[in-house]
């Protein structure tokens, strides 16, 4: 049972998953990077900085360096 809900959790992620790079005029977001998706129904928005923060690709701390800038124009 469990592994039917977290199946059908994932593909609905996976398949509603987007990244908008810059701005984009059929949104208002507060940062120029977002990442859109669907889970449980519920339509999500966040920055892509934000998104990384929760996945814990990078840290709070890490994000605001030099580096962490550079990555985001490459």
């Amino acid at each position: 049972m469990r592994e039917t809900i977290y199946r059908e959790l994932t593909m609905e992620f996976l398949v509603t998953f987007k990244c908008l790079y810059g701005t984009n005029q059929d949104f208002n977001f507060d940062e120029e990077d977002t990442v859109t998706f669907r889970l449980g129904g519920v339509m999500t928005s966040t920055s892509v900085t934000s998104f990384s923060v929760a996945l814990s690709i990078y840290c709070e701390e890490f994000n605001g360096t030099q580096s962490y800038r550079y990555l985001k124009r490459k």
